[in-house]
C-alpha cells in the first residue's frame, strides 16, 4: 500500500506542471494571435475616439485541463463574439470558449464536432 501523502503530493505536482505548461501556452498563443491579426481587423486603439472594452476568453482545448486564456479589446459585444467565433473554428481541438467582461459573461460558444 502506497503512502497517502505521497500520492496526493504527486497528483498536485502534475496539476501545478499542467497549469505552468498551459499558461505558458497561453502566453505564447496571444503572441501568435497578435501577430497573425490583420490590421483590417484591428480593433480601435485607445485614446482614437472609438470606445473599446477589454474581452477574456476562455478556451477550451481537447488536449489540455486548463482552458487557455486570450484577452481581446473589442467595441461591443458582437465583435468579441464574432473574434470568438473564428478563433473557435480555427482548430479541431477548440470545444468552447467563454466570453467575458470583467465579471460579466457575455456569452459561451461551442461546436458540435461530430
Amino acid at each position: 500500500m502506497g503512502n497517502p501523502d505521497f500520492t496526493l503530493a504527486a497528483e498536485w505536482m502534475d496539476l501545478a506542471s499542467r497549469f505552468f505548461f498551459a499558461a505558458k501556452l497561453g502566453q505564447y498563443y496571444r503572441f501568435a494571435h497578435r501577430l497573425a491579426v490583420s490590421s483590417a481587423e484591428t480593433p480601435p486603439r485607445r485614446g482614437s475616439g472609438a470606445p473599446v472594452s477589454t474581452y477574456t476568453l476562455y478556451v477550451r482545448d481537447g488536449r489540455y485541463v486548463v482552458p487557455t486564456l486570450l484577452t481581446i479589446e473589442s467595441r461591443d459585444d458582437e465583435a468579441a463574439r464574432a473574434h470568438a467565433r473564428r478563433h473557435l473554428e480555427s482548430s479541431a481541438h477548440y470545444q468552447a470558449v467563454e466570453i467575458w467582461e470583467d465579471e460579466r459573461q457575455v456569452d459561451q460558444l461551442s461546436l458540435d464536432r461530430a
